[in-house]
Formats: structure tokens, C-alpha cells, sequence
């Protein structure tokens, strides 16, 4: 799976999130719906139990008082149960049991009523006397019973006068709420997981594509290496193979020097031929270095007889210029191939040397810390651009007239043979510094 970017991939999980959290969402909203139907549906079945027991209490018009009465006090024992009554066609009440209500009387006095309060839930159902009068037929006949009628286990009767009647049951919302907590609850967590999940995912996406990626700039970056090893590979021997043809052009042009006149223009132009051809002979012997680099032979030496030696080969140029050159530092052995520190230092010193003008100062300063040694080549030169800085350790980039291009591609990857770090911090117009640390010191 590859992304363009990971902004899209970021863009892909917050919509799946969202879809997933509106389904979660939809889901709890039709459950809490659902936990208020079971709980309605309850009430509505306790009250069609007590309108059966009201019916079989129910002879030709009248009812047994005290009977209703225990009905209606059984029904307001159970649990969850706040309050039942029974109301006439007025809203006067018949009988009633549990907490009296915070609403008057006449507000339930209404046909199939479902009331929601802040605690509790009211339920009415009409009743008419055609539902009451469902029980048996007693032996009276169609007049009410002998209110005094000692059958019927002594209970006296009373007339129910003109319906309708109207049965409400008060429910408690604790056990409701109880369901919705618990539904609440569980949408949180299943919320919570697949939120998890969809970040999970992301940073597996992720590092999947960052993997892919990295796959492919690593099979890429292999695929130039070989490339660029064969094309080293084919400079290299046409560099070699040009070294001798040059070797025999140098030497004819010295054999002419030898059989004409020094003022002649023969020998001037033999001359040329001979300095062209030296610094051919350089670009190819820096070309074959840099491609075809030996192992740095580690061995100690001293910084200070570097140092010596390298201002000794600058010396002309140095006083030429008229160029100040300072040492700075106490003089540490360090672990390095002794040719190749020599040459890092020397195309170092040689740059500042190029760069700096009359008065200009060069500073070689030598920095020890535990084990590890730096050394800066500072100058006051001329400095180097903010748009050239980047890319002057490239091969064959150079803004100086004559230049190579080499030198510090060459420092770069001397450097990098023995693990050194380096650096080059310039202004231009301010100078350079130029700094190889990491050096590994060695304990006299």
C-alpha cells in the first residue's frame, strides 16, 4: 500500500474515526431509545396486571374498597415503583399508594398518558366500566351486592359510580438510568478502543510506507553506487592510461627547451606545455585518489611537526601576500594515517591561503578535549557565499579561477575514512573556518 503523502494518509484515518464514531454514536442513541421502551413497557404491563386484578373486584357496577386498596398498595410495594393511583372521571382519587406526586391529580386524568419528570415517569391508562365488569357474573344478578352481604369473606362493596376511570403508575428513572449509564459507558469505551485502533493503524500505515520508502531509496542509492563504481572504475583507467601520453608530451617539450634559445618563443611555449601538462598530471593524481581511497594506516603523530611542516610548503605564498600566520594551541599526538592528515591539512591551508589578500591573518589552532582533538584553519579571506557554501566539498565545484574543484572533496573524504566529523562555518567578506574534530587523541 503506498500513500502520496502523509497528510492524506492522516486525512484517510480521521474520516475512518469519523465514520466509526458516528456509527458508535447512532448506536448508543438507538440503544438508550430502546432501554426507554423496555422501561415504558414494563410499567405499561404492571399496569394491565392491576386493571385485571381491578376487574376481577368487580361485580355489576361495584367493587370491593378494601380489596382495591391492598391491590393498589401491593402494586406500589415493588420495586421501582414510586407511586400508583386510581383516579376517577373528575381526577378525584379512589385509592393510591407511594409518594404523592409534584403534579396535581387532574393533569393524569387523560387518556394513555406517558409523562416524563426529572426522577420519575407516570403512565396512565383508561379504564371503563365495560373493562371492569370482565370478571364472572355474581349470583345477585344485575344489582349491585348487599353492601352489609356478609359472603364474599365479609368485604364490603361499593358503587364506582360513571366512568371512565384512569389508572396511573409512577415509575422511578434510577434503574433507567442505571441502562443508560451503563450504555454511556460502553459507547465511551468501544469509542475509546477503535479511536485507538484507527491511531494504532496510522502509525503502522506509517512506518509501512516509511519502510517502503526507505526500501526503495536504499535499492535506488545501491543501484547509483554500482553505477558510479563503474563509471569510477572506467575514469580511473582513462585516467591512468592518459598519464602516459602526457609523460611523453612533458618530455618532448623539455627536449625542445633543450635545443633552442631561453628567450626564444620555442621555449616559452615549451614551457607552457610543461605547466599544462603538471597540472593535468595533479587533476588526474586527485581524480585517482578520490575514487580509488587506501585504509588510513593508523599510527601517532605529532600535530606540531604537521603543523611545522605545512607552513614550511606555504611559506613563499605566505610571504608573497604578506600574510600573518598564527599557531594557537599546546601541541597533542593524536592516532591518524600520517599521509592523509598531511594532505587534509595541507589542501586546508592552501584554500586560506587563495583566499586571503595582503594584512589578512591565518590562525592554525589546535583544541584538545578528553580524548578526542579538533583543529581550525581560521582565516580572514574573502569568505564564501551563502548560495556556494552547501555544495563546496562537491566534486569538480569551484567558484576560484584555476580551481579544481578537488581539494575539498578530497578533505571530505579523507575525513570520512577515519570517522572524523568536519565542518566549514564562512561569511563572505569574514573569513572561513575550517574545522576536523573527533580526532582521537593519544596519551602521551
Amino acid at each position: 500500500m503506498s500513500w502520496p503523502n502523509r497528510k492524506l494518509l492522516v486525512i484517510f484515518i480521521v474520516l475512518i474515526m469519523g465514520v466509526i464514531v458516528c456509527i458508535l454514536f447512532f448506536s448508543f442513541i438507538r440503544e438508550r431509545q430502546h432501554n426507554q421502551q423496555v422501561f415504558i413497557e414494563r410499567g405499561q404491563t404492571l399496569i394491565h396486571i392491576i386493571s385485571a386484578s381491578l376487574s376481577l373486584q368487580t361485580r355489576m357496577g361495584c367493587y370491593r374498597a378494601q380489596r382495591v386498596v391492598e391491590i393498589i398498595n401491593s402494586a406500589s410495594l415493588l420495586p421501582g415503583i414510586l407511586f400508583v393511583g386510581l383516579l376517577n372521571n373528575e381526577g378525584k382519587v379512589i385509592a393510591s399508594a407511594g409518594e404523592i406526586p409534584p403534579h396535581p391529580f387532574n393533569n393524569f386524568a387523560q387518556e394513555n398518558l406517558i409523562l416524563w419528570d426529572k426522577e420519575c415517569v407516570f403512565l396512565s391508562q383508561t379504564l371503563t366500566m365495560e373493562e371492569l365488569q370482565k370478571g364472572r357474573q355474581h349470583r345477585y344478578g344485575m344489582m349491585c351486592p348487599d353492601p352489609t352481604c356478609a359472603n364474599e369473606s365479609m368485604v364490603p362493596w361499593s358503587q364506582w359510580g360513571s366512568g371512565p376511570f384512569y389508572l396511573v403508575v409512577c415509575l422511578g428513572t434510577q434503574e433507567l438510568k442505571g441502562m443508560n449509564t451503563g450504555t454511556l459507558i460502553r459507547f465511551a469505551i468501544f469509542t475509546l478502543l477503535s479511536m485507538g485502533i484507527s491511531i494504532l493503524g496510522f502509525f503502522v500505515l506509517d512506518l509501512y510506507q516509511r519502510k517502503e520508502s526507505v526500501a526503495y531509496e536504499l535499492k535506488l542509492a545501491q543501484e547509483k553506487a554500482r553505477y558510479n563504481e563503474q563509471l569510477a572504475q572506467i575514469g580511473a583507467g582513462l585516467a591512468h592510461e592518459t598519464k602516459n601520453p602526457l609523460g611523453i608530451v612533458r618530455g618532448l617539450a623539455q627536449a625542445i627547451q633543450e635545443e633552442v634559445e631561453p628567450n626564444s618563443s620555442e621555449y616559452r611555449y615549451a614551457t607552457q606545455i610543461i605547466d599544462e601538462t603538471d597540472r593535468s598530471v595533479r587533476q588526474i593524481n586527485n581524480f585517482l585518489e578520490l575514487t580509488h581511497p587506501h585504509t588510513p594506516e593508523l599510527q601517532s603523530i605529532s600535530l606540531k611537526t604537521i603543523v611545522k611542516q605545512l607552513i614550511s610548503l606555504v611559506e613563499m605564498d605566505v610571504k608573497n601576500k604578506e600574510i600573518v600566520v598564527k599557531v594557537e594551541g599546546a601541541d597533542v599526538t593524536v592516532e591518524a594515517d600520517v599521509e592523509y592528515l598531511r594532505r587534509a591539512l595541507l589542501n586546508l591551508l592552501l584554500n586560506s591561503v587563495q583566499a586571503c589578500s595582503k594584512g589578512d591573518e591565518i590562525i592554525i589552532r589546535v583544541e584538545s578535549k578528553d580524548n578526542s582533538v579538533a583543529i581550525h584553519i581560521i582565516d580572514t579571506g574573502r569568505g564564501i557565499s551563502d548560495e556556494d557554501l552547501p555544495h563546496v566539498t562537491k566534486p569538480y565545484y569551484s567558484k576560484r579561477k584555476g580551481g579544481t574543484g578537488l581539494g575539498l572533496s578530497i578533505v571530505n573524504e579523507i575525513i570520512l575514512l577515519h570517522g572524523w566529523k568536519f565542518s566549514i562555518q564562512s561569511q563572505e567578506g569574514n573569513g572561513t573556518r575550517a574545522t576536523i574534530s573527533d580526532i582521537r587523541r593519544v596519551n602521551a
